[in-house]
């Protein structure tokens, strides 16, 4: 997969990082750089070279949450991939059906889950690059309630979203039990929930996992996401560059 609009701004965040402790310790990073392309070459850093010290002067603390902030982040992008992943027919075959429906309703799940906490790791990340970028109050807070909204209009994408896919679901067959006054009828009979699921909720999200529909239309929601997302950060790395210069 190639470099995502996401991984390109971590990247970036990097690289202004590094700038920034050459700033605070060019010594330290010299020495650190110079000794990882001699190992490179499969030769041994002289031993003048001490690898543990610790640079004179560290980066501030609103870098340091801004790149665990931006490491989170590039992890949640990668785990949201892998739930979709999991949702491809290939990687379900071979099971039963009542399989098949679990491992469904398990990563469809998951998938959400992961959004939802990629969609919050982007709201981070803005807080904390305006932190870092943006030395002036106002114009930081004004610029991080305008992104706030972007990002909270992509939440709201995914809610309804969710609601569609509730439908169906396991989480919605107990919801149905309510609505239709069924929880009297299963507790008189002593039938547990989980019958109804086997018997006609699984094999219903077995029939859409193994024809490709949901890897298809979650596939596509996020991509769909990641691009948006990304090209947020890209436009909130332009306005602080602006407003930083």
């Amino acid at each position: 997969m190639s470099t995502s609009s996401i991984e390109a701004f971590i990247e970036r965040r990097w690289a202004d990082a590094k700038v920034e402790l050459e700033r605070l310790d060019p010594d330290f990073v010299s020495r650190l750089v110079s000794t990882d392309r001699i190992e490179k070459m499969g030769l041994i850093p002289p031993a003048s070279v001490d690898l543990r010290r610790s640079p004179a002067r560290r980066l501030s603390k609103k870098w340091h949450r801004l790149l665990e902030s931006c490491d989170e982040l590039n992890i949640e992008e990668s785990v949201l991939w892998v739930s979709s992943d999991y949702l491809k027919p290939d990687a379900n075959r071979g099971i039963s059906e009542v399989e098949a429906g679990r491992r469904a309703d398990y990563h469809i799940r998951s998938w959400f889950i992961h959004i939802n906490n990629l969609i919050e790791r982007v709201g981070d990340v803005v807080r904390k690059t305006a932190n870092v970028y943006v030395a002036d109050d106002k114009e930081r807070k004004e610029l991080v309630s305008r992104y706030k909204e972007r990002v909270e209009e992509i939440a709201r994408e995914i809610r309804q979203e969710r609601n569609q896919y509730a439908h169906g679901s396991a989480s919605n067959a107990a919801r149905e039990m309510t609505e239709k006054g069924l929880w009297e009828l299963v507790v008189a009979l002593g039938d547990i929930p989980i019958k109804y699921h086997v018997e006609g909720v699984y094999p219903y999200l077995a029939h859409h996992l193994m024809s490709g529909m949901y890897a298809g239309s979650l596939g596509k929601i996020t991509e769909k996401m990641c691009e948006d997302l990304g090209a947020i950060l890209l436009e909130l790395e332009a306005d602080v560059r602006k407003l930083s210069s």
